[in-house]
């Protein structure tokens, strides 16, 4: 059998170059997001087309590689998703109770907005709704008028939280 030429094996290396160039896949996305003291540090991606989220407080890593989604109107939004658009505010107010062991609380956060799409399409599905507090983390699933005409029935939420630790007393 005669020995590839040195030219072929050249093109053969700059065709699956520019194959791996022309992916329809886009790459994943990152997004590393902290709370208004720092202490509380997410990393939300969409690796794999899943969207995922690890959740570290100060130097502790509580969960990892935790998937989120849900699963509405029997179509799995946890699938074949991406984060396209996003958005980042920061609130801080206070508000008095009317009995408590405080007189006033301080609702002090980063809320971060993510539209999650298909794949394969521009239309957004939801949005990801995060608030990273100094002292932990809500999320919330957010579906847009777009996305839905009248109701949606969840079937299940598929969100999981994949703590690195036993945490129960």
């Amino acid at each position: 059998m005669d020995e590839p030429t040195p030219r072929l094996v050249t093109l053969l290396l700059l065709g699956m170059l520019v194959s791996m160039c022309h992916s329809k896949e886009p790459p994943a996305v990152s997004y590393a997001l902290t709370s208004p003291d720092g202490q509380v540090q997410v990393t939300l991606s969409d690796r794999n087309q899943e969207l995922r989220f690890d959740l570290r407080y100060g130097d502790d890593t509580l969960f990892v590689a935790s998937p989120l989604g849900l699963k509405v109107d029997q179509t799995d939004y946890s699938q074949n998703v991406r984060l396209t658009e996003v958005s980042q505010a920061t609130y801080d107010s206070t508000w008095q109770t009317i009995n408590g062991k405080q007189p006033s609380v301080r609702n002090h956060y980063r809320e971060y907005r993510y539209a999650v799409t298909p794949q394969d399409r521009q239309q957004v599905m939801y949005e990801l709704l995060l608030r990273l507090y100094d002292e932990g983390l809500a999320y919330r699933y957010v579906f847009t008028g777009e996305s839905v005409q009248d109701s949606v029935q969840i079937d299940a939420e598929t969100t999981q939280l994949n703590f690195t630790r036993d945490y129960s007393y």
